[in-house]
């Protein structure tokens, strides 16, 4: 009964501190280590898909893709460590996928965790452009020559019919 007493004393001000405190301590233990991530090595780029299904795609910014059986994480952090020979997958600091480098991309593919993965982009960027050609000036030439043989009475119809 003493514990209740004492709970009963406790002001709101109090437990508003107390819960802002964890909430910033939980915010800077959760936001990741301080170290920089290391450079992705540019053939390990692009989209990659296992002999299983999974797809992996792996970003230079350090970010990916990856779908494997009902595991699916979009935006996830990737790193590469070609020292330890692993690719980790992870997202709000949790481990999703981590695959061991059995050998490393050559000819548009590689081998993880003994299973084959082909694709990927060689280094190419893995951001897509599109290119749109207008003909609005074509149209408006036309649009104009139209108009100027109107303008002079010089219409296909007129110059038909006096033939």
């Amino acid at each position: 009964m003493k514990i209740f007493a004492k709970l009963r004393q406790v002001s709101n001000s109090q437990i508003n501190l107390a819960l802002c405190l964890f909430v910033f301590v939980a915010l800077v233990l959760g936001c990741g280590s301080s170290t920089p991530k290391k450079p992705i090595p540019a053939s390990y780029l692009g989209t990659w898909t296992g002999a299983d299904g999974t797809v992996m795609s792996i970003r230079n910014d350090n970010t990916g893709d990856y779908n494997a059986g009902s595991t699916k994480v979009n935006g996830g952090a990737v790193e590469v460590d070609e020292a330890a020979k692993t690719i980790k997958f992870t997202m709000m600091g949790m481990e999703v996928g981590t695959y061991t480098i059995d050998s490393p991309p050559a000819g548009g593919q590689m081998k993880l965790n003994g299973q084959v993965f082909k694709g990927g982009s060689g280094g190419a960027s893995s951001s897509t452009t599109s290119t749109t050609t207008s003909s609005t000036s074509k149209s408006t030439t036309t649009s104009a020559n139209t108009a100027n043989n109107s303008a002079a009475g010089d219409d296909d119809d007129s110059s038909s019919e006096s033939k």
